[in-house]
């Protein structure tokens, strides 16, 4: 990162007032948006196939809005993120880092499966997805719509209880769930080289151990259905078509 990183780091931790246009944090914001590169050319050998950054359109016709957007959300909120697009995957990879708290979490969402009908139903189709392992610092949110309660859980505690994600406050079922992982840097955030070291450890080792075997719910094709002629309505039509012939 920028040489004015372990400064902003602290500004944030310190919830001290930014300032969008100030040098600091233009700066922070380019050699964030050359790191979002480095890291889809670092995953297009492990995944063999071009991996990009994903922006919407407004950022893609405009660099500079989508860089004065940008340092705004570093201002107001204290995040860097980034939405990484892998072909075929379930969905696209989400990488977020949160300076305030000194955190990178990587994560991909998926839309709960609409064939189940209970919750804990729908949380072992995501479940069975994920390998199961001995070391597992994956976690899974249940997201819910509206202002219902989103609640997460590490990954081997939901797969031996499925019901530890319900919550309290609402009967609302999961809309959606985010498979992710987080990783606490603490002191060692601030530093330029050990958080971009970091960084681009977590994010495909996200996607080795979860992204790469997380599939989208699919609704299955229609059955074909056929009904049947009612008995007096078959003979009926047959006493007609041999009247005719006569």
């Amino acid at each position: 990162m920028n040489r004015e990183w372990k400064d902003i780091v602290q500004s944030a931790f310190n919830n001290s007032r930014l300032n969008k246009t100030s040098e600091d944090v233009v700066n922070t914001l380019d050699s964030w948006h050359q790191e979002q590169r480095e890291l889809c050319l670092q995953m297009w050998p492990l995944v063999g196939e071009k991996v990009s950054v994903k922006l919407p359109r407004a950022h893609r016709n405009d660099p500079k809005q989508r860089l004065s957007d940008d340092c705004e959300k570093l201002v107001n909120e204290h995040l860097l993120t980034s939405v990484i697009a892998i072909p075929n995957a379930a969905s696209d990879l989400t990488v977020t880092v949160d300076i305030a708290r000194k955190s990178i979490t990587c994560g991909m969402r998926l839309e709960a499966t609409k064939d189940k009908k209970s919750s804990s139903a729908k949380i072992n189709w995501l479940t069975r997805q994920l390998p199961i392992r001995e070391q597992n610092d994956l976690s899974i949110k249940a997201i819910r719509k509206g202002q219902a309660q989103d609640t997460d859980k590490p990954v081997e505690e939901v797969r031996q209880n499925p019901s530890i994600l319900e919550a309290e406050s609402t009967d609302s079922q999961p809309a959606s769930f985010e498979v992710f992982t987080s990783l606490d840097l603490g002191g060692k955030f601030s530093g330029n080289r050990v958080f971009i070291e970091k960084l681009e450890s977590l994010v495909p080792h996200f996607y080795e151990s979860a992204g790469q075997y997380l599939k989208a719910w699919v609704a299955s094709a229609p059955r074909v259905t056929r009904t049947e002629k009612e008995p007096d309505e078959e003979t009926e039509a047959q006493v007609t078509a041999d009247q005719t012939e006569d």
